[in-house]
C-alpha cells in the first residue's frame, strides 16, 4: 500500500499488529497473555485488545483445575496431593464409617476379649484367662 508523502496515510500503519511492530504475529484472533491469573484463553480481539475467558476454580484455587471437596469435607484431588476421601476413611476404608480407632471390632480371635481398633487400624482385643486345657480338652492328660 502506498504510504506517507501526501496520502495521508503513516507508514507501516497499515501493517502494524496488536503490539505495534511491522508485519508482527500478534494480530487479531491469536494468542496473547492478558496477564490476568483470573483468565484462560487469552486472545488479541478485533480491536487489539488482549483479553481471556474468566476461568473457574477449583477448591484448590487452580484455574479450570480438578480438585473438589470429598466426602470428608476436605479438598482433595487435582494438584492437593490428597487423595479424594483419604482423610476420613474408617479402619474399614468406608468414608466417614463407624470403625474409628477406639471402637469395637471383632479381631476373630477367640481366646481375646475387649476388641477394639487401634490408632494404626489394627483390631485387636485382650488376652482372655480361658483355661485352654478345659476349652479345647487336648494335652489335658485325661
Amino acid at each position: 500500500m502506498c504510504a506517507g508523502g501526501t496520502t495521508g496515510i503513516v507508514p507501516n500503519s497499515t501493517c502494524l499488529d496488536c503490539l505495534g511492530v511491522p508485519n508482527g504475529a500478534a494480530q487479531p484472533g491469536t494468542t496473547c497473555n492478558d496477564n490476568n491469573g483470573n483468565t484462560v484463553n487469552d486472545v488479541w480481539s478485533a480491536n487489539c485488545t488482549c483479553a481471556g475467558t474468566p476461568a473457574n476454580f477449583d477448591c484448590a484455587g487452580v484455574s479450570n483445575g480438578t480438585a473438589a471437596v470429598d466426602q470428608c469435607g476436605v479438598c482433595a484431588g487435582g494438584t492437593t496431593g490428597v487423595i479424594p476421601n483419604s482423610t476420613c476413611l474408617d479402619c474399614l476404608g468406608i468414608p466417614n464409617g463407624p470403625a474409628q480407632p477406639g471402637t469395637t471390632c471383632n479381631d476373630n480371635n477367640g481366646n481375646t476379649v475387649n476388641d477394639v481398633w487401634s490408632a494404626n487400624c489394627m483390631c485387636a482385643g485382650t488376652p482372655a484367662n480361658i483355661d485352654l486345657c478345659r476349652r479345647t480338652e487336648r494335652n489335658c492328660g485325661f
